[in-house]
């Protein structure tokens, strides 16, 4: 079976809501300008390269091989577990981290 390219996928797809119905108003609005500034795309594409680079990487391990930084690669790859792009893998000690986490691999 042939592995389906990102930009395939992206035009197939709707990314996942960003914010909860219980979050506050400002949560709403970040989302809304992320998605309409199309960053939350550019972050999908540039860990989706990165995780088909470096398969079996943590969050943090991840920012050694992209220019995002931790905190947006976690809040990105649960969204991108949604839309199939990811999955998790087995939990291990980060090589960066020193504690246990959470592996991502390219669906």
């Amino acid at each position: 079976m042939e592995q389906m390219t990102f930009s395939d996928f992206m035009d197939k797809h709707m990314a996942p809501p960003l914010s909860r119905t219980t979050d506050p108003i400002g949560s709403f609005e970040a989302a809304d300008k992320h998605f309409r500034t199309g960053t939350q795309w550019q972050h999908f594409k540039i860990i989706y390269t990165a995780l088909k680079d470096h398969p079996g990487s943590t969050s943090k391990e991840l920012t050694r091989h992209c220019s995002l930084d931790r905190h947006q690669i976690a809040r990105r790859l649960p969204e991108m577990a949604r839309m199939n792009l990811v999955e998790k893998g087995p939990s291990r000690i980060c090589e960066m981290g020193g504690t246990r986490a959470l592996t991502w691999s390219v669906k």
